[in-house]
């Protein structure tokens, strides 16, 4: 099991898997009440506030997913 914390929001998530054909252009379904629609590209601009992203970073970025179950400061991360 992998843990990745992320900085934008001090939260923890575990890693199930990797998608290795998702492009900055893919959607995925966000966890909220109408579960909206939104290209990664267009998240990673709203959580992070930033108007102009730099496609060369984009295109090195890889698409983790989770499940999106925060762990509690309570869980336990036992490693590998």
């Amino acid at each position: 099991m992998d843990v990745l914390l992320l900085s934008y929001n001090n939260k923890t998530y575990r890693i199930d898997d990797i998608d290795w054909n998702a492009t900055p252009r893919s959607e995925f379904t966000k966890g909220d009440r109408e579960k909206t629609q939104i290209s990664y590209l267009d998240y990673y601009q709203q959580v992070t506030h930033r108007a102009h992203v730099s496609w060369k970073f984009l295109k090195s970025c890889v698409f983790l997913l989770s499940d999106f179950k925060a762990f509690k400061s309570s869980d336990k991360y036992l490693g590998p």
